[in-house]
């Protein structure tokens, strides 16, 4: 992916067409899937606890978790990054509500909670 992909604040553009940018506009990119790899069992678990506070465990190594703002994901990565160390893997992957409700697990089933309302 060339420079053209890449928007403000680090996010890439997957897909470098107008059409498909539109259905997922930065706007709505508040869902992210964290995945990690940690060897040492403590700092798992204090990674972990710290996910657990912004969303919802959904595989052992993997957490759905909700971001107001895309500071915040900097922040997040900010303190987490001392939990690493040599050879352990975080990784953040955005998730657009368009996206998100094309998920489906492996009977077909949808897999992303929406509010039926938001009250603000």
């Amino acid at each position: 992916m060339g420079p053209a992909n890449f928007r403000p604040g680090g996010c890439v553009d997957l897909f470098p067409f107008p059409k498909w940018n539109a259905l997922c506009p930065e706007s709505a990119m508040h869902a992210y899937l964290a995945c990690f790899d940690i060897s040492d069992d403590r700092n798992r678990d204090r990674l972990a606890r710290k996910l657990g506070a912004y969303g919802s465990r959904v595989q052992r190594s993997v957490f759905e978790i909700s971001l107001r703002r895309a500071h915040e994901l900097e922040a997040l990565r900010a303190d987490l990054r001392p939990l690493l160390e040599a050879g352990d893997d975080l990784r953040f992957y955005a998730l657009c509500q368009h996206c998100r409700r094309q998920s489906c697990d492996v009977d077909g089933e949808r897999v992303a909670q929406f509010p039926s309302a938001v009250i603000i």
